[in-house]
């Protein structure tokens, strides 16, 4: 995990400080919406500081390994499971988000911060592309993360598309938003 951190965190400096700081600043935002206990899928430690200065935060568990299978005992719970920029580097975001749904609590979500393709001919030469970009990123940029997300049962309930200047090719694109479980509501009938 600390290869993978120290590889994202040294293509994250190669990136302009203008887009550096608009990344960090997503972070900080996005953080800020978490409650509870907390997972953070990409263990950055840099993260608890902001941690720190959100209220509503009880606990917060840094990931050990690659997703939610390590470090996870079964059965265990969270309020708020974190990624920023972690589910573009696995090959398969769909497991890690189906593991997200089994330990989100009721009402519980997952906050997202991640790099997408970016859509039509620019998303196609991405696409054309992927194993240069993948060994330069370290990044899957042409995961479809709305649909992954969806096919596990979880309902996106905010979401906003991110464009970086062009220069910043091929990592231009991200999406940040949040994503729960809506469960049906429980509703008593005659006679109960």
């Amino acid at each position: 995990m600390a290869d993978a951190t120290a590889s994202r965190s040294r293509l994250l400096r190669l990136l302009p400080p203008q887009v550096q700081a608009e990344l960090r600043e997503r972070t900080r935002r996005l953080l800020s919406g978490a409650r509870g206990r907390v997972y953070d899928l990409a263990g950055a430690e840099a993260h608890l500081q902001l941690y720190g200065e959100v209220d509503e935060v009880d606990e917060v568990v840094l990931s050990v390994g690659d997703g939610l299978d390590e470090g996870v005992a079964a059965g265990e719970r969270f309020d708020t499971v974190v990624s920023v920029m972690h589910l573009a580097r696995v090959s398969d975001p769909g497991r890690i988000l189906a593991r997200v749904r089994d330990v989100l609590r009721p009402g519980g979500e997952i906050l997202f911060l991640e790099p997408v393709r970016q859509p039509g001919w620019v998303g196609r030469g991405q696409r054309l592309a992927r194993p240069t970009i993948r060994a330069m990123t370290g990044w899957w940029l042409d995961h479809d993360l709305a649909t992954a997300i969806r096919n596990t049962g979880l309902t996106i309930t905010d979401i906003e598309r991110i464009v970086m200047p062009r220069y910043v090719w091929p990592v231009r694109a991200f999406v940040q938003g949040a994503a729960s479980e809506v469960r049906a509501p429980v509703v008593d009938g005659p006679g109960r």
